[in-house]
């Protein structure tokens, strides 16, 4: 009898024991904002180990298990916001809250005006000097020697507040200057674990849409657009851009197009603009921000801004293949059958942040986008489709950089799909 007690007692010490173990290994957690109100869809993971990590669900919650890691460190960001970071083996007992602090993605603001100068050919004489400054500073910065950073990419579409995919790519990009199109830096992304978070309410809606058919002639592009899609990589390639000299001195040779602000004692800024109407059909307008260093020239940051607008005076007929595209991003709760198309207007803001060492090449820290894109026909039914994304760089390599073969790259992401 003695036995049998003690034998059920050291059982249930020895799964009190396992199970204060396991709770060990996991760091449990919410995020919010300032205000105290949950913020769905932030990713956390290892900032040494970021293939382990998630994404908060709609109540800002998470759980992640941290087994191996408790000299790691948790890193939670979400576009708009500062990233925060808290040591794993300090919330091992105890409940994570981390709040976010605002950081808005957004044009930035010039604060000083440069003095004007006497006249226009002065303006434009100086200007293309500072230009070409610039320009010959990149390549001190921007030298022709590969490099590989390792990163942590979010990507989510939505329409008004209801998300309809997350994606989160772990792996590395392969800038190989000067060895694309055109003279244009060639971008290699090779993704280690793709992490697509389904808003299930979302892709219920989608499968019970009644979608048109493809005609089948179009029905294989349909499909290999679907798989490059699917791929991984395509959506974080498009995100990371690149290719900063290039475009840079594609502008440069318009020097009539730039402005010259300072922001501070340290720092000027440099914007470009280039506006397109015509007849009133298609309206572009594109602004870029460089931030540059006022003793070195050195660039600090890009800000980019474009919103473009097509006007179609009486509407433009879909047919049913244009149809199921655009049903594949449509998550409303009916079909669209038809769609007489009037007008489309994109905003784009797009931001790129940089490491600039005192001696040394200069490296990307961060690449973000936010886009808005609204299509009305002539009932005036509309679409309304936003999409953001944030690139973190986690780690660089700038020695010993080989790019990736053909095989490499094309092959397949793992992929893990997680419902919230």
């Amino acid at each position: 009898m003695v036995k049998s007690i003690c034998k059920k007692l050291t059982l249930l010490l020895l799964g009190f024991v396992m199970a204060l173990a396991a709770r060990a290994e996991k760091v449990v957690g919410r995020v919010l904002d300032e205000k105290g109100l949950a913020v769905p869809y932030a990713s956390v993971y290892l900032r040494e180990h970021p293939v382990v990590g998630t994404v908060t669900d709609i109540d800002g919650r998470f759980e992640l298990d941290v087994e191996k890691y408790r000299t790691s460190h948790i890193e939670v960001s979400f576009l708009g916001y500062a990233l925060e970071s808290r040591e794993v083996r300090k919330w091992l007992k105890d409940s994570l809250v981390i709040n976010l602090k605002e950081q808005p993605i957004t044009l930035e603001q010039l604060v000083k005006t440069q003095k004007a100068l006497k006249t226009r050919r002065q303006k434009r004489k100086s200007m293309q000097q500072l230009l070409k400054q610039v320009d010959a500073r990149m390549d001190i910065d921007f030298p022709d020697k590969p490099v590989k950073y390792h990163i942590v990419s979010d990507a989510k579409v939505y329409s008004e507040n209801e998300l309809m995919v997350f994606e989160q790519l772990i792996g590395n990009v392969v800038e190989v200057q000067g060895k694309g199109k055109d003279g244009r830096d060639e971008i290699q992304v090779l993704g280690e674990v793709a992490k697509r978070y389904i808003d299930q309410e979302a892709e219920v809606k989608y499968e019970n849409a009644n979608i048109p058919k493809v005609k089948k002639k179009n029905q294989a592009r349909l499909n290999s657009f679907v798989s490059r899609m699917d791929s991984g990589t395509v959506v974080h390639r498009f995100l990371w851009g690149g290719n900063v000299r290039h475009f840079f001195r594609r502008f440069a040779e318009h020097p009539k197009r730039w402005e010259l602000s300072r922001e501070s004692d340290s720092r000027s800024v440099l914007t470009y603009t280039e506006k397109h109407n015509i007849i009133g059909i298609v309206k572009v307008n594109l602004v870029v921000n460089y931030t540059i260093d006022n003793a070195t020239c050195g660039l600090i940051g890009i800000a980019e801004s474009l919103k473009a607008e097509v006007n179609i005076p009486f509407g433009y007929k879909l047919d049913k293949d244009m149809l199921s595209w655009l049903n594949i991003v449509n998550i409303n709760p009916e079909a669209i059958e038809k769609f007489r198309l009037k007008h489309i207007g994109v905003d784009i803001v797009r931001n790129e942040l940089f490491n600039v060492p005192e001696d040394g090449r200069t490296t990307v820290k961060e690449r973000n986008y936010r886009a808005k894109i609204l299509m009305r026909d002539t009932k005036e039914k509309t679409i309304n489709m936003k999409s953001d994304g944030a690139i973190k760089v986690v780690d660089v390599q700038l020695d010993n950089v080989k790019p990736y073969s053909a095989k490499q790259l094309n092959r397949p992401v793992p992929r893990q799909k997680v419902e919230r």
